[in-house]
């Protein structure tokens, strides 16, 4: 089953990353939405926590194919 995640993204405190790159990320911080197996999303979590990334505020509902409206 797909669902469309929704959530925003934020350098992990713990990587001591420079505090102008929070800077950078309260002001382009918006949330995305990206469509995944629930398995895929939990590798897509991981690939980016691994690069010092975490996921805030995260939701998911269940996937529909959108319908063209003509």
């Amino acid at each position: 089953m797909k669902y469309a995640y929704r959530f925003s993204l934020w350098p992990d405190e713990t990587w001591g990353f420079n505090s102008a790159l929070f800077d950078v990320f309260l002001l382009f911080n918006t949330r995305v939405e990206l469509t995944f197996t629930e398995a895929e999303f939990e590798a897509f979590r991981s690939q980016l926590s691994h690069d010092g990334f975490t996921m805030r505020g995260i939701v998911r509902v269940q996937y529909q194919e959108p319908e063209v409206v003509l």
